[in-house]
């Protein structure tokens, strides 16, 4: 059996570990929230939900780290219920968390699309530089919505469109034989499995976090158990050093002479110094008392 010293030490581990923990969950969701926002006009909204409650639990994994130190280092009772209770909280909301990623995973590539549509569309009837659309196309590595064929009719005869164009420019080919050459992948092929692997990434975040919590829930369970074991041996030993104790005063006791009780009931003195003093022999000796003597009564003349 895992002795308690070794579970408090494994307990403060896992604290140190929670803490790096929550300080990667808020540098990771951050960077994550940050590419959403980068790419926001062609990304559903609710994707931002999921990151941002990341970061709050980040967070809260930093408030769990002294929990975790103090309640079993200390032996403090509160202070480990508050901890098994948060991470209790902190396991169910992120797995929530994990679930609902992966179910805007499936339905956000097709909102993504629709967005990307309307863009492009728009940008074409009203002739116009999309500076969002072209950083798209440049980053994600792709050109328009099916391919650089959307932009054939419009490139040669519009400069807001040729510049947009521009931006598709596949720059990993040599140009030796052609001045350009484009992505040959569609935007709205690219993009949606962009956003996918984003919305992986937030999931997987969940879930990993998840796991970091029930292993934690179980060391910290296996302590609490544990330090109620070792509680009730000490109340156990005690109670038998209080018994040890209570027995050998009574034995001492026992052992003691006890006084003998007179015939009318009473316990005589104890024999000391003052008894001695007291006591007829040892007082000086005294003169004895004289008796008085009758009064000399006159003789009665009738009778003489």
């Amino acid at each position: 059996m895992v002795s308690l010293r070794f579970k408090k030490a494994f307990c403060v581990m896992y604290s140190g570990l929670l803490f790096v923990s929550g300080i990667v969950l808020i540098a990771v969701s951050s960077l994550l929230l940050y590419r959403v926002f980068h790419h926001f006009d062609y990304i559903p909204g609710s994707t931002v939900g999921p990151l941002i409650l990341l970061i709050i639990l980040g967070f809260g994994h930093i408030f769990l780290t002294w929990l975790g130190i103090k309640g079993p280092t200390l032996e403090y009772t509160f202070h480990i219920i508050l901890f098994i209770v948060f991470t209790s909280i902190l396991l169910v909301t992120e797995f929530i968390i994990g679930v609902w990623t992966m179910i805007l995973r499936d339905g956000a590539p097709t909102h993504s699309v629709d967005l990307m549509t309307e863009a492009f569309n728009e940008m074409i009837k009203e002739q116009y530089y999309n500076k969002d659309f072209a950083r798209m196309q440049a980053e994600i590595e792709c050109c328009g919505l099916d391919g650089a064929a959307n932009y054939a009719n419009y490139f040669r005869t519009d400069d807001a469109i040729r510049l947009s164009y521009m931006s598709c420019k596949d720059n990993n080919v040599p140009n030796n034989n052609v001045d350009f050459e484009p992505y040959p992948d569609g935007c709205q092929d690219a993009f949606p499995d962009y956003l996918q692997l984003l919305l992986l990434e937030t999931a997987l975040m969940g879930f990993i976090c998840t796991g970091l919590q029930a292993f934690g829930l179980y060391v910290i369970c296996s302590f609490n158990r544990s330090l109620k074991e070792e509680r009730s041996r000490r109340a156990r030993q005690r109670a038998e050093l209080q018994r040890q104790l209570s027995a050998q005063s009574q034995q001492s006791q026992t052992l003691l002479p006890q006084p003998e009780i007179g015939e009318v009931g009473m316990v005589p003195p104890p024999i000391g110094i003052s008894h001695l003093a007291s006591s007829p022999e040892n007082e000086p000796m005294r003169p004895p008392r004289e008796r008085p003597s009758a009064p000399d009564v006159p003789a009665d003349p009738e009778k003489v």
